[in-house]
């Protein structure tokens, strides 16, 4: 284990030279702005964080709102297109006419005849899914 020190108190004589030390050094504010907006003796750190601020912080309040509705508008709109629900423009050359199927346009007559015989009788039925 380290050996302890025992600390004592300074003289007068040691303080008086502390104070004279402290007198001849320069008064540097280290709150007071430099020519690019930091503190010219701030710690590394501060200098970080202030520029960060200033590209972070610095929008104007018309600013922030703006981005929030620009935030808010991006998340609807992935959330309308993640459940199908926009609209895309493309073009007619890209749309394959034949693609559906049209099961009722070659219909036999006595098909249809049964068709609309048993919704007289039942009604039209749907199931639910």
């Amino acid at each position: 284990m380290a050996k302890r020190r025992r600390l004592s108190a300074p003289d007068a004589s040691e303080i008086e030279a502390i104070e004279e030390g402290f007198a001849t050094k320069p008064g540097i504010n280290p709150f007071d702005p430099a020519p690019g907006g930091v503190p010219a003796s701030a710690p590394p750190i501060a200098k970080v964080s202030a520029e960060a601020a200033q590209l972070r912080g610095m929008a104007a309040v018309a600013d922030r709102v703006e981005m929030a509705r620009d935030k808010a508008d991006a998340e609807r709109w992935r959330a309308a297109e993640d459940a199908g629900e926009t609209v895309l423009r493309i073009p007619l050359a890209e749309i394959d006419r034949n693609y559906l199927r049209r099961d009722r346009m070659q219909i036999d007559e006595e098909e249809l005849d049964e068709l609309i015989s048993s919704i007289r009788a039942h009604g039209l039925r749907s199931r639910l899914r």
